[in-house]
């Protein structure tokens, strides 16, 4: 009776996955997936930005928000290395003798 009961909340956990969800659930869970990116491209983690997009890009790929997100966050991460690659090596010795070029 134990397997029975396993078997019948497994199958009712794949019916309710397998079930289309709302439109209304739809864009909620789209506009996290889209703040969830915009948060990791403040913090300069680009890739898990745009794999959030991804998931969202799934639920609905032709959603504009998702397509405006994606633009932003490749804009940012495209300033973000140019300012990286901008940005002049300082060298650091122990002596000072070395620094002056003695």
């Amino acid at each position: 009776s134990l397997e029975e009961e396993v078997w019948k909340k497994k199958n009712e956990m794949t019916r309710e996955q397998s079930e289309p969800r709302t439109s209304g659930e739809c864009a909620r869970l789209i506009r996290l997936h889209i703040l969830a990116a915009e948060e990791f491209s403040r913090s300069g983690e680009f890739t898990r930005a745009l794999d959030d997009l991804a998931k969202a890009y799934v639920m609905d790929p032709t959603n504009t928000d998702i397509k405006r997100a994606e633009i932003k966050i490749r804009q940012q991460e495209l300033r973000h290395h140019q300012q990286s690659a901008n940005t002049p090596l300082k060298l650091i010795y122990q002596y000072d003798r070395v620094v002056n070029g003695e």
